[in-house]
């Protein structure tokens, strides 16, 4: 049995096939336009469809979970994801915060090579710039290796161990920042304060991760199978369902955005009217 998405879908992908071929058409009438002396002088007919509507009745015959279809599961965990980014980087942050105030609230003026080594930390690695910037790193990470990270089944779908390793090596990289390094040579050893920092990070990171164990089983899709048989329909009406469907066709043209200087190739792209 075809599925309900397949059947309005297949109606409007025919929509737009109707206006193609319209517009083929125009483009093959349009040449006899212009090679008669006559009706060169009158508009080529070129069929507009604006809007579309139509009733589609059907029986559903089943409806099943997909194990194959995770658009519902997937956005719900995204939306975790996204969440959790956040507080996964401030979690990581805040140690490393509290340890530079402690050792930098008792420098002076006259400690410079201190005062720069601090000022610099300050200014690079307690951004708000570079807090977006670990957010939006990890975020990626989560939402590029979504079916990896989710593949392990011994504690559940999501791999906190995988995702562990990999923000460690972030933390890792963070420590060999020269504004860290800098830091840490001139005012204060921050070993200790990225150790907290790594356990805060595991303690949002499995939190997180129950969040996506209850999304992974809490949102499954479901396909939907019907049947648009006349005799089906006819012979059971108390049974049928029924659609609207409005469909607005829109048009676009080609426009030239620039030129490729190797081949000297117009690039272009479309652009709606």
């Amino acid at each position: 049995m075809p599925e309900l998405y397949q059947i309005a879908g297949a109606i409007l992908r025919d929509v737009s096939q109707a206006r193609f071929l319209s517009d083929m058409y125009s483009r093959q009438i349009s040449f006899s336009y212009e090679n008669d002396s006559l009706l060169r002088r009158f508009p080529v007919p070129r069929a507009e469809i604006e809007e579309v509507e139509f009733n589609l009745p059907f029986i559903v015959t089943e409806v099943k979970a997909d194990p194959n279809r995770h658009q519902s599961r997937n956005a719900a965990i995204g939306r975790i994801f996204d969440d959790y980014s956040l507080r996964i980087v401030r979690a990581g942050l805040t140690p490393v915060q509290k340890a530079f105030e402690d050792a930098a609230k008792g420098l002076t003026d006259q400690q410079k090579d201190k005062k720069i080594a601090a000022d610099r930390f300050e200014k690079l690695i307690l951004s708000d710039d570079y807090r977006v910037t670990l957010h939006g790193r990890l975020l990626r990470y989560l939402n590029e290796e979504t079916e990896k990270l989710l593949s392990k089944k011994d504690d559940g779908p999501f791999d906190t161990g995988t995702a562990l390793d990999e923000i460690g090596k972030v933390i890792a990289a963070v420590k060999t920042e020269p504004a860290v390094a800098g830091f840490s040579a001139q005012v204060q050893d921050l070993d200790a304060a990225f150790k907290e920092a790594g356990a805060s990070i595991a303690a949002a990171l499995t939190e997180m991760a129950a969040k996506v164990n209850s999304a992974y089983k809490k949102y499954p899709d479901y396909s939907v199978e019907v049947d648009i048989n006349p005799q089906a329909l006819q012979g059971n009406p108390a049974a049928a369902s029924y659609i609207k469907v409005k469909a607005v066709v829109k048009n676009y043209r080609w426009s030239k955005v620039d030129v490729d200087t190797k081949d000297m190739r117009n690039i272009r792209t479309l652009a709606p009217e």
